[in-house]
């Protein structure tokens, strides 16, 4: 594999388009659609506590990853070790894990139509190494280390079956348990080097 493909874009571009997709494919089953970057002082602090949430709440994870291109100009998606190892964490705490990419090759496409595709992170804590996924193939990937690409029922199918029912202030502190455990693992100065946007929902 080689060291480097070629990119053009930011994670954090990549989040303007996938986040809102995302959402409404949770409305489709959710009346309630919250989708947050979580902070521990900001999000999980005293205020916050103190929202008006609902009984219980659920919560899943998203990665928004950057399209690379291949030799041919193929677009692929890299899915770093880090990646499944918080996935894993993120999985056992009851909130499932979903990695985003708009199928694109160049800047300006994301002015026109264009698709994203879906993929569930498998739990595994240390089994899987970084790998790349190409994703305009039209391939299923079903007994590897990430699944996909999913349809929207297959998105919600996944939520409803391994999203963990909790109070607000439960979930706050499952997210904050997560970011001590990525930072135990890696020793992060600044704290983990991946940050998804969590979407919760009820």
């Amino acid at each position: 594999m080689p060291r480097s493909r070629p990119s053009f874009m930011s994670e954090h571009t990549v989040e303007f388009y996938l986040v809102p997709r995302f959402g409404t494919i949770l409305r489709a089953r959710f009346s309630s659609v919250l989708p947050l970057f979580f902070w521990s002082t900001r999000e999980g602090n005293t205020t916050s506590r103190r929202a008006s949430m609902p009984e219980a709440v659920r919560v899943c994870a998203l990665f928004p990853r950057r399209p690379k291109l291949g030799e041919t100009g193929n677009v692929l998606m890299k899915v770093n070790e880090q990646l499944f190892d918080m996935a894993f964490d993120l999985s056992e705490a009851g909130i499932p894990v979903f990695a985003g990419v708009p199928v694109v090759s160049s800047l300006v496409q994301l002015a026109q139509t264009f698709e994203c595709n879906w993929y569930s992170l498998i739990a595994s804590q240390g089994g899987f190494a970084d790998c790349e996924i190409e994703c305009d193939s039209g391939a299923n990937l079903t007994d590897a280390a990430v699944r996909g690409p999913l349809r929207q029922d297959e998105v919600l199918g996944i939520v409803e079956a391994r999203a963990r029912p909790a109070r607000w202030e439960g979930m706050i502190e499952t997210l904050r348990s997560v970011r001590s455990q990525q930072l135990d693992r890696y020793q992060f100065r600044f704290g983990p080097a991946y940050r998804p946007v969590y979407f919760m929902f009820w």
